[in-house]
């Protein structure tokens, strides 16, 4: 048997978070190696095509990734296959318009539009620390990056927001309780909240309890945990679901107000009643 990397991928074997219709191909574009895993990434294809619609077939992607369109974090991206994860930055600077690759509350891949200022930086998580030679200290992130010359106070699990333009870490932020944290990973994927809680699990990991906006409260292993801001603020602009998951039942209440069976009272529904009844 022949060895060697795969070159195709099965349009039912895709990840359910690229949103593929299982009648519209037998394949679909596999992403090349890169700094996210293909199960963590979007090819630059779909974000052109399927999430942005600004062509129709491959080969006007093709023309418009050829013209030198297409930025990914600041710099020109031209392979359609090109991987694209969690916080990378898609540039189109002739029509001026920037975009954040995140996941929504239900596991999907969406791009929020961003400004160009918020465009300029990206929020990495530190996964390694070592030392290279004698005295470089070097950072390696979720994002494939390596970082010399970093600040000695930074640990692993941090969060940093890394400047596109400079190169150079601009602020770093723990995970701690207090802080805003996004879950990249996991069965809470897409939900945002603060960390209220880190506790040891028995069999050895760090489990953190998060509470949302609404006041859910919410458990995940700390490694599927990605610092996004401190005091309850979020440096980054979120999805418009903020990344609050809802039920259908909180769904229906929002849309129609909560249910009430017959007989209930309701004293402050009355008294306007009868206010506008004397008017």
């Amino acid at each position: 048997m022949v060895n060697g990397p795969r070159k195709h991928l099965k349009r039912l074997n895709a990840p359910n978070s690229w949103i593929l219709d299982k009648l519209g191909g037998t394949f679909a574009p596999r992403p090349r190696c890169g700094p996210h895993k293909l199960r963590e990434c979007l090819p630059l294809c779909l974000i052109v095509r399927r999430k942005l619609s600004f062509a129709q077939n491959t080969k006007e992607v093709l023309h418009i990734l050829n013209d030198r369109l297409v930025k990914v974090d600041g710099k020109i991206r031209k392979d359609p296959k090109y991987p694209a994860g969690i916080m990378d930055v898609i540039s189109f600077d002739k029509i001026h318009e920037n975009y954040r690759l995140l996941y929504n509350v239900n596991q999907k891949f969406c791009l929020q539009p961003i400004t160009k200022e918020e465009a300029k930086f990206k929020i990495c998580k530190v996964l390694a620390k070592r030392l290279e030679g004698r005295s470089i200290l070097t950072l390696h992130t979720n994002d494939g990056r390596t970082i010399k010359y970093a600040d000695p106070s930074i640990n692993i699990g941090d969060s940093i927001k890394f400047n596109l333009e400079t190169g150079e870490v601009m602020e770093s932020f723990p995970l701690k309780v207090g802080n805003t944290a996004y879950a990249f990973r996991g069965k809470n994927l897409g939900c945002v909240g603060i960390i209220r809680e880190v506790k040891v699990h028995i069999s050895g990991f760090t489990i953190s309890i998060l509470e949302d906006l609404n006041g859910r409260m919410y458990t995940t292993r700390t490694d599927n945990l990605m610092a996004i801001g401190t005091a309850g603020e979020s440096l980054i602009t979120l999805p418009k679901e903020r990344g609050i998951r809802t039920n259908a039942l909180m769904e229906s209440n929002m849309a129609y107000g909560e249910f009430k069976e017959e007989g209930d009272f309701d004293e402050e529904e009355a008294l306007s009643a009868e206010e506008s009844d004397e008017e």
